[in-house]
């Protein structure tokens, strides 16, 4: 663990440690319902953002101009077409709007106040609403709720999401809290601020863009095959890009190549069949080695019980610069890819 915990650089919860959240998750909150929400940092919780319409999970800014004459035409999450919503006039802060899904008026409100509002929104959809399932796409915390909709969080690089006791003294990174009816918490510690929430309709609304799960069990080595086909980057990045697989980080990326044997600079039209498939079965070989181990803890990643991960000590090259590699034992050495800090044996990894 000290040598990985040497390359001081703060990663992003991966598959592994995300799938570790998730299931520490599910116990907790599954059948649990929502009775109340704090906010500690408004910019935590990215949708809703502002408010619209009291109807809608999915929230859009209205922009307030000096120009009474102009219309601006906005997008509503629940109407089949477009709407037009006149822009407040300099001397009148709040129009009135019917939603044609609405039954009276709605006031919409000027950019200036839309935070606070949208705060509101946020608690008032969520208050009340039981948690039904709890689920991982990609790097993201999906739990479905009862009556519709989804709270999906992302922890970014120093996230932590985990059920407490509402005696619990709160730490000041405690940016979200959300209460509920056993007298628990669900709490979002948010470090450095990078973590985000979303409340929407339907979840494909924040991941339906990301690529496939290479843990599922319908994902085979000819469909991994389909997605290199036509490629041409060079193979890191490309592991790296959430709309071409889904959940690979930079950790587990470094890990995959040097078990397949496989320079990370290679171009993705450089790989054979045999190497295609070797490097399928490694990617899937180390995600499950990282779940059976709850995540990778270099510093900040801690599961849904607050736990250390134990993967940092079965790394095979990551953060370990310098050291022998544990095949050949030649020195692992460290370049950037992609502006990625990259680990890899110059021997078994010949570019």
């Amino acid at each position: 663990m000290a040598e990985a915990m040497a390359y001081n650089r703060i990663e992003m919860p991966e598959l592994p440690e995300v799938e570790t959240i998730v299931r520490g998750l599910r116990s907790p909150l599954i059948g649990r319902r929502f009775t109340g929400v704090r906010i500690g940092w408004g910019k935590i919780v990215a949708t809703p953002a502002v408010v619209t319409h009291p109807l809608a999970l999915d929230y859009h800014r209205i922009p307030c101009s000096q120009e009474s004459e102009r219309m601006r035409q906005v997008t509503h999450p629940l109407a089949l077409n477009y709407h037009r919503i006149p822009c407040p006039q300099e001397s009148e802060r709040m129009r009135q709007v019917t939603h044609p899904l609405a039954l009276d008026y709605h006031r919409i409100p000027c950019p200036q106040e839309s935070e606070r509002m949208g705060q509101e929104e946020f608690e008032r959809y969520l208050v009340g609403r039981e948690v039904l399932d709890v689920k991982r796409r990609g790097k993201y915390i999906i739990c479905h709720l009862s009556g519709g909709g989804a709270l999906i969080f992302h922890l970014r690089m120093t996230g932590r999401l985990q059920v407490v006791s509402a005696s619990q003294p709160l730490d000041r990174h405690d940016h979200l809290i959300l209460s509920l009816d056993d007298g628990n918490e669900l709490r979002f510690n948010n470090v450095r601020k990078l973590g985000r929430v979303y409340l929407v309709r339907d979840e494909d609304e924040v991941v339906g863009g990301l690529g496939p799960e290479p843990l599922d069990d319908g994902f085979t080595p000819t469909d991994f095959a389909d997605l290199l086909s036509g490629r041409r980057g060079m193979i890191k990045p490309l592991l790296l890009n959430q709309s071409f697989i889904a959940g690979i980080g930079n950790i587990y990326a470094n890990e995959a190549l040097f078990v397949a044997r496989i320079h990370p600079k290679r171009k993705a039209d450089s790989l054979t069949g045999e190497e295609i498939e070797r490097l399928y079965h490694a990617i899937r070989e180390v995600l499950r080695q990282g779940i059976e181990n709850r995540g990778t803890t270099l510093r900040h990643y801690r599961d849904a019980r607050g736990r250390e991960g134990r993967n940092q000590d079965l790394l095979q090259v990551y953060g370990r610069a310098g050291q022998p590699c544990p095949r050949c034992g030649t020195p692992i050495e460290r370049t950037v890819v992609g502006g990625r800090g990259t680990f890899f044996c110059p021997k078994c990894q010949r570019e």
